[in-house]
């Protein structure tokens, strides 16, 4: 008997059907992975840029904060210093102040004429610019030096001594302080009366109070240096002549008409013409029954 050799089978395919090959599934995973690297590195961008715009706006809050903190302390050190404009150069003030996150930059100068030193009351700018990495944020104040008035003129009628009032009517809508003591005889007074001594005498028929707090008054030779130093001076030989009849109306001297007694307020005054009392011309204009002060003349 003979051996017999193995079979051998040719490779058949199916129709419609194509061999398949590892290397095919390269591409599939291929482009999987740099969707992958693109979404990633597009979220990298994304997350770094949300970094850079916070961390610029926080600078940019960080400057405006140096630069307000610099007006405090511009402030602060001319409240501690009376004298700061002898600091000035040039005019100006000027100097950085350094911070932990950075720094701010003060300049002074007089918005007026330049010069800080030439006069305590010009007024004065403060311009201060904090600076934080690439930020900067400025700030300007403006200010007027101005003294503090005393407080006698927060009244009406402000008398440093005693006021004493004989025989007065005494009406309106103001208010009295007397530093002594207040006397009224025979007087009516229809104002608020206030004293550091005592208020007595006559009738008073709104507020009278007497030992007030005292109040302070002008310096006459502060006043008067400052009438010196801001008032223009007049030369009395081109002032013109003196005469006894300061003003002429021969309307008035002379007639009642078109001159009426009125007031706006009050019944109407009278008029009467008067020879004893006539400047320039032989008769003046006299109003009687005058008892509220709107009542008077008047041109129609």
């Amino acid at each position: 008997m003979s051996p017999r050799l193995p079979r051998q089978h040719e490779p058949s395919f199916r129709p419609g059907r194509r061999a398949s090959r590892a290397g095919s599934l390269y591409l599939p995973v291929l482009a999987t992975c740099l969707i992958g690297a693109l979404l990633t590195s597009t979220v990298l961008m994304v997350v770094r840029s949300r970094r850079l715009t916070i961390d610029n706006h926080n600078r940019e809050l960080q400057a405006r904060l140096l630069a307000q903190a610099g007006l405090a302390s511009a402030r602060e050190s001319m409240r501690a210093n009376p004298n700061w404009r002898d600091m000035a150069v040039d005019g100006e003030v000027g100097r950085t102040v350094t911070y932990a996150e950075g720094s701010c930059d003060l300049r002074v100068f007089d918005p007026l004429d330049g010069d800080l030193t030439d006069d305590v009351t010009d007024p004065f700018v403060i311009q201060a610019t904090g600076i934080s990495g690439r930020s900067s944020f400025q700030l300007e104040s403006s200010f007027h030096d101005q003294p503090q008035p005393v407080d006698s003129l927060d009244v009406d009628w402000a008398v440093g001594g005693s006021l004493t009032m004989t025989d007065a009517v005494l009406d309106g809508d103001g208010r009295i302080w007397a530093g002594g003591s207040v006397l009224s005889t025979n007087s009516s007074v229809a104002v608020d009366v206030a004293a550091s001594g005592t208020v007595g005498g006559g009738t008073y028929l709104f507020e009278s109070t007497g030992s007030v707090a005292p109040r302070t008054m002008p310096d006459p030779d502060s006043v008067y240096a400052s009438l010196m130093n801001r008032a223009t001076a007049i030369n009395l030989g081109t002032a013109g002549t003196y005469s006894d009849n300061l003003c002429s109306n021969s309307d008035f001297e002379t007639a009642i008409a078109p001159w009426s007694g009125a007031s706006s307020v009050a019944p109407s005054c009278t008029l009467e013409l008067d020879t004893a009392e006539a400047h320039g011309g032989n008769q003046s204009l006299l109003v009687t029954d005058r008892w509220w002060y709107s009542q008077g003349p008047e041109y129609s």
